[in-house]
């Protein structure tokens, strides 16, 4: 991707799959994906479900776990 983290939403953008247990080993293949305003189709899903009565098969703990294990990667950075 050219931006890592953060899609354009009015330009498409490209990710690399290499699926090699050596990077580099095998033939990459690029996929393009077209331009999305990323974060309204996620609000937009995630309303579609609370009104649906669907609720996340994951309970926040998980997200509380990831966040901690975030922050402990940044601080080792530092």
């Amino acid at each position: 991707m050219r931006i890592p983290f953060n899609a354009l939403p009015d330009q498409p953008c490209w990710i690399l799959v290499d699926g090699a247990s050596v990077h580099g080993a095998a033939a990459t293949v690029v996929e393009e994906l077209r331009a999305a305003a990323q974060y309204a189709l996620q609000a937009a899903n995630f309303a579609r479900l609370l009104r649906a009565g669907h609720v996340s098969s994951y309970p926040p703990k998980d997200a509380v776990a990831t966040l901690r294990t975030m922050e402990a990667i940044f601080t080792a950075a530092r």
